[in-house]
């Protein structure tokens, strides 16, 4: 056998070999599944004389923005009453791979004629593991941190949820994932007058 041919069957072999090892990478990275369904909720708390519009964005990456939800909130009109709780049923979110993730835009906008302004605060943002809960604001903007939105503006907020990878086991990447639960609770209160 000539050294050329020699040469062309050790490639072949080796060429061979990188091939089978890629098919066998492949096939255990498709085994690894993720299938998390999660549900979420935001408790949206307002006090006071409120007068304030809130609406809820689902963004997802290769799929159309959803409207959830716009409410009005006008307290003017009820004495006495000093809060008024709503929950908003988020919907489902399933995560089919550890880099899933959805994005809820909250716009809360002051509708206030006077000087007036609205306060708004994420106080609580809870999820069971590996659900991840990420605050994302223009200002960077911290929980448990009130901002106040000037007589007829409006202020964005994101809760981003996505999965904290070093949370997920091996078993749960196999297998999939039990329904998981994240909530988050949004305060809107009278603010100062501007002065």
């Amino acid at each position: 056998m000539t050294s050329t041919k020699k040469k062309l069957r050790i490639f072949a072999t080796l060429v061979a070999m990188v091939l089978v090892l890629l098919m066998m990478s492949m096939g255990i990275y498709a085994a690894q599944k993720i299938n998390i369904t999660n549900s979420g909720t935001l408790a949206l708390g307002s006090s006071g004389d409120v007068l304030a519009e809130v609406s809820v964005v689902k963004k997802r990456a290769n799929e159309a923005d959803a409207m959830i939800i716009t409410k009005d909130y006008d307290r003017s009109f009820e004495e006495g009453v000093e809060s008024y709780n709503d929950t908003i049923e988020l919907g489902a979110v399933v995560f089919t791979k550890i880099t899933d993730y959805v994005d809820y835009e909250i716009t809360i906008t002051n509708k206030f004629d006077t000087d007036t302004k609205v306060d708004v605060n994420m106080t609580t943002m809870t999820a069971s593991d590996p659900i991840k809960l990420e605050l994302r604001t223009e200002n960077n903007l911290t929980q448990g941190t009130a901002y106040a939105i000037p007589k007829g503006e409006s202020y964005k907020m994101t809760v981003h949820v996505s999965l904290d990878e070093s949370k997920v086991s091996q078993t749960q990447k196999e297998n999939g994932f039990t329904a998981q639960a994240f909530s988050f609770v949004l305060k809107v209160e009278k603010g100062s007058t501007t002065v």
